[in-house]
């Protein structure tokens, strides 16, 4: 299996523009997206700071902000048992956004 480093074309410095001044990036980490036939793509990023969790898509030409929560509003999260999934669930008590499903290459 290829690495996420070698698939992902960000760095920390693009992510950075989406960070708030008063808030720290944590950590980044590439997502695996099934489309609907089960195939992965590795084309958005989750972004985790003290304050917000943030997805960034950069399948185009620029990055693009998918969505943006305040940390505040997530309830609970649910992680794989099993030891090669990284998946994990992140369920949110908001009106906008209810649940994210990832899956991660690295632990989070």
């Amino acid at each position: 299996m290829q690495s996420f480093k070698n698939l992902q074309k960000t760095s920390e410095e693009d992510l950075e523009e989406f960070v708030s001044t008063d808030h720290a990036m944590m950590d980044y980490q590439p997502v695996v997206k099934l489309d609907k036939f089960g195939k992965k793509k590795i084309d958005r990023i989750c972004v985790l700071t003290t304050h917000q969790i943030m997805i960034v898509y950069e399948g185009g030409l620029k990055l693009e902000m998918k969505s943006n929560i305040d940390i505040k509003y997530l309830d609970y999260v649910i992680i794989s048992l099993h030891k090669e999934s990284k998946e994990v669930m992140l369920c949110f008590n908001t009106k906008k956004k209810s649940c994210m499903h990832m899956i991660f290459l690295n632990d989070w």
